[in-house]
């Protein structure tokens, strides 16, 4: 996500069996949904191994419409091949953050830092991204768009239980079958199911930066009706 207004650092990482690909060069460029250049190609920077390149706020003023259809273009180059990655970009008022943190895991299981490997330098981290990352991408395949829920913290139910789930699965694969962990991810993976199901939360749908209806909420789920609704009730108007 692109905040509009804000200066901002973007970046793209690559990798190959598994392992970092360090390019030599790259360049960037930003384009709205009809192809019309935000930010021309220019050079980017190299940074351990990463490509960056460095948005002014000017770049994208705060008078630019928000919009979910922009895409970036990078041309990396490596080994002395040129490639282009394209991939999409969202023009939007406030970004959304994770709402969960490993402090949160260990209200629910204390002992949790003990079962983590030294090797494991940034915590429960991973498991934790990878959850959010999934979430977000659940929200748009059901028609959402996440920069415009306002009240984050609705998602916490859903964010807690994935991470979790994804944490015992790892447990699991990682020890064995006799470790019962396998039964803790099926019993966080149903319990975020459940959460999903149950989700709901205020929406900017006119992207004004408020809830259109602070009583209101909006479900994640689409309703689907497999029928039509009836053209007549029972003093013979239609009723909806």
């Amino acid at each position: 996500m692109i905040q509009r207004g804000k200066t901002q650092t973007v970046s793209l990482s690559i990798y190959r069996d598994n392992a970092q690909v360090v390019p030599t060069a790259c360049t960037y460029q930003l384009m709205n949904e009809d192809g019309t250049d935000i930010i021309p190609a220019t050079a980017g920077t190299m940074s351990g191994g990463d490509c960056e390149f460095s948005i002014n706020a000017a770049q994208v003023p705060t008078t630019t419409d928000l919009s979910d259809g922009w895409f970036e273009i990078w041309i990396v180059t490596i080994d002395g091949l040129d490639y282009t990655f394209q991939r999409p970009a969202y023009l939007c008022r406030r970004p959304l953050y994770p709402v969960v943190s490993q402090i949160d895991l260990e209200a629910s299981y204390s002992d949790l830092a003990t079962l983590l490997p030294d090797s494991y330098t940034n915590g429960y981290q991973t498991w934790i991204d990878e959850a959010w990352v999934r979430i977000v991408e659940r929200l748009r395949q059901q028609g959402n768009l996440p920069y415009l829920i306002t009240d984050p913290q609705a998602l916490r139910g859903c964010h807690l239980e994935l991470s979790l789930a994804l944490i015992w699965r790892n447990m699991h694969t990682a020890i064995g079958t006799a470790s019962g962990y396998l039964d803790l991810y099926q019993l966080h993976i149903k319990s975020y199911e459940y959460q999903w199901k149950q989700l709901s939360f205020r929406y900017d749908m006119d992207e004004d930066g408020l809830a259109d209806n602070p009583k209101k909420r909006r479900s994640a789920q689409p309703i689907i009706s497999t029928s039509n609704p009836p053209l007549f009730g029972f003093y013979g108007f239609r009723r909806y």
